[in-house]
């Protein structure tokens, strides 16, 4: 699943940008799997995570759930 780009203009140029970093939600919808398996893979260390901020927030990193699906290992 190819997520669209957001464009940005930058010195009078369009250019797109990539996401460097996804909330759950968009990795629940970037994998299509639901809440709890996501729990289940952070819990098993199969998906790397990372609270900046504390408890409440959890980002991951777009090219390691990338790495993740291309290594084969989505329940």
């Amino acid at each position: 699943m190819k997520e669209k780009a957001k464009t940005v203009e930058r010195f009078g140029q369009v250019v797109e940008v990539e996401r460097v970093w996804l909330t759950s939600a968009d990795v629940l919808r970037y994998l299509g799997i639901s809440h709890d398996t996501l729990a289940r893979l952070r819990r098993a260390a199969k998906i790397k995570y990372y609270k900046p901020f504390g408890e409440k927030l959890v980002f991951y990193k777009k090219s390691e759930i990338d790495e993740f699906v291309r290594k084969g290992k989505v329940t």
